[in-house]
């Protein structure tokens, strides 16, 4: 007879294979009462329902008790009319259910198994997670290598339509892609360690590594592809040298203040002009516009043919929301692109205050349990779940799982192993 906590852990990673393998609900349509039994919302639900059966006292901790108090005031705000929770899906309750429901998942999970008395299940869980990224991301690279039209920059169209026909296929979505830079400073302090329970799988840890940012750049999302590639560049350097060094790389934007902008423009120039995909192309060479004539941060440069100028204008349009209805919000989408100054003008004070701190309560506890170089690489990958908020879209539950719970599981069960010498987990 399966115990509680066995079946605990099977149901967190099926959840964990199906978030990461979301064709699978699509492949194989199991429908039980209308409902399909491979749906990753569904099982997002089991999840919640046993975690709080296995562990009652989770319910008070201080970042569920926010989200309670989020949840009532969307549902309060909502029965009054005055929130929108809808937007433009056709689904009454969609922010809740594709962004409250996988920020509060993420932190269930990370709240009851970032224990020391659950390091043997977070080894299975972190071992069977890794094993479906690298499936998606092995699928998606192949469908990408054989159909050029199902990422952005081809010299075929690229359409949302035959981009959901891939997906169908195995192809990793928006979600999937943008929570890549999530798995890097997490592998690379795996392949630091040097206990023999890492040390014997290193080359494992780089051949994930190099598949990770392979497929990151493949997809052609450029600023996921951006947040990688710093994370990779800061994680290699280490906690050491990021800290001997925060002087010298503060001072850096002030030295290249005395460097020509025409200069920097031009390297961007010479970038774009050697890269192949159209997208990476128009981008290198937006940031080149951008760096040598300067840009407009205001919303009337929403419409501007640079990408640069027309991304930037959107922070000022949603706090330019928030200014007008500081308190409450204007109670719709503003522009979910920025999510974090979206939330902030959607849902003003009241909607963003709790949000704050369910995240604040939520890392601050969990940097708690870790310290040194495990510390480090922890705030890298919260630091980057905080950068992609700023400049994109936060929605499913890859982002939230891989960024709140997932990224630092690997590298709290390191911490462990590699600090108390917890060989008895084999």
């Amino acid at each position: 007879m399966f115990k509680l906590k066995n079946i605990e852990y099977i149901i967190i990673c099926i959840f964990i294979v199906l978030i990461c393998l979301p064709f699978l609900q699509v492949q194989f349509n199991i429908r039980i009462m209308g409902n399909n039994l491979l749906n990753g919302r569904l099982w997002a639900y089991f999840v919640i329902i046993i975690i709080v059966i296995n562990d009652s006292k989770i319910l008070l901790s201080p970042s569920i008790i926010f989200c309670y108090i989020l949840l009532l005031i969307f549902f309060i705000m909502s029965y009054l009319g005055y929130y929108d929770l809808q937007g433009v899906y056709n689904r009454k309750y969609y922010i809740i259910e594709h962004q409250l429901l996988p920020l509060i998942t993420a932190v269930l999970l990370g709240e009851h198994l970032l224990n020391q008395e659950h390091l043997s299940e977070l080894k299975i869980i972190i071992y069977i997670g890794l094993f479906s990224l690298l499936i998606e991301s092995l699928l998606s690279i192949i469908i990408i290598q054989r159909f050029p039209d199902a990422v952005r920059g081809t010299e075929l169209q690229f359409t949302r339509e035959i981009m959901s026909v891939y997906e169908k296929m195995g192809l990793g979505d928006y979600s999937i892609v943008s929570s890549l830079p999530f798995l890097i400073p997490p592998l690379i302090y795996y392949i630091n360690i040097k206990n023999n329970l890492f040390k014997r799988k290193q080359l494992l840890w780089i051949l994930l590594l190099f598949i990770i940012i392979f497929y990151s750049y493949k997809a052609v999302l450029v600023a996921p592809f951006l947040i990688s590639i710093i994370a990779l560049i800061l994680s290699l350097m280490g906690r050491v040298r990021v800290v001997g060094n925060l002087r010298f790389i503060m001072i850096i934007p002030i030295l290249i203040l005395f460097i020509p902008r025409i200069w920097i423009g031009s390297i961007f120039y010479s970038l774009s002009d050697k890269t192949t995909n159209i997208e990476y192309k128009q981008k290198l060479n937006d940031f080149g516009l951008s760096i040598a004539e300067g840009i407009e941060i205001s919303p009337e440069a929403e419409n501007s043919i640079n990408t640069i100028e027309s991304r930037a204008a959107r922070i000022p349009i949603t706090l330019s929301a928030f200014f007008k209805s500081p308190l409450i919000g204007n109670g719709k989408v503003v522009n979910s692109h920025v999510y974090w100054f979206n939330f902030l003008g959607q849902f003003g004070l009241i909607g963003f205050i709790p949000l704050f701190m369910i995240l604040y309560t939520y890392i601050k506890r969990m940097l708690g349990k870790i310290h040194t170089d495990a510390k480090f690489f922890c705030i890298l990958i919260i630091l980057s779940f905080l950068i992609l908020g700023s400049i994109k879209a936060l929605s499913d539950f890859p982002i939230f799982i891989l960024g709140l719970f997932f990224g630092p599981a690997m590298t709290y069960y390191a911490f462990n192993i590699d600090e108390y010498k917890y060989n008895y987990i084999k």
